[in-house]
């Protein structure tokens, strides 16, 4: 049944990493990719959504598990609501450390400004995992309104990163709140 259902969505989103490391491999061997063809490679990774049509599966399979359970509406809400708070949070923490991870080494960033008001370990500001929880934190004060404003954006880009996810999290509160 894989091959006649999921395999040429899982095969699709598989394209774009094969095509990366083949021109990575040819890149070592001559001069290196220029500026322009690691963009390119970037934007082919957007094909690996493809795979996010696998949730329809899972949103039937839970709605069969829900009536074959009797579990309260309530209760489903609740975890569908915590499910969709976590989610966003965590895309947004994503795209938030993304945009200082992505810009140049000599383009001010959240995070230069960060190390400059609080200080710490240097490793604190480099390390994914540091800066993911940095940006998961962003996440949470943002979508709860609570923005205690001790991360800031440090350029236009991240400006417009900011409204975007201000945005996308105040229209998915709301939405939430007024269910």
């Amino acid at each position: 049944r894989y091959l006649t259902s999921w395999f040429l969505a899982d095969s699709l989103s598989m394209l774009p990493g094969v095509l990366e490391l083949l021109h990575g491999l040819n890149a070592c061997l001559y001069n290196g990719p220029s500026e322009m063809e690691i963009q390119k490679m970037r934007l082919m990774r957007v094909v690996r959504l493809a795979r996010l049509a696998r949730l329809n599966n899972f949103f039937a399979i839970a709605k069969k598990w829900q009536l074959a359970s009797g579990t309260s509406y309530s209760k489903i809400s609740l975890v569908n609501f915590f499910s969709v708070i976590a989610l966003c949070c965590h895309w947004m923490a994503c795209l938030w450390g993304g945009v200082a991870a992505q810009s140049s080494l000599n383009q001010r960033t959240w995070i230069h400004a960060l190390r400059e008001n609080k200080g710490g370990d240097d490793s604190m500001y480099t390390d994914r995992q540091s800066i993911y929880s940095m940006s998961l934190y962003w996440a949470i004060m943002t979508i709860t309104s609570i923005g205690y404003g001790d991360i800031l954006p440090q350029s236009e880009h991240e400006y417009w990163i900011a409204s975007l996810c201000m945005v996308v999290m105040a229209s998915i509160w709301a939405y939430i709140i007024g269910q």
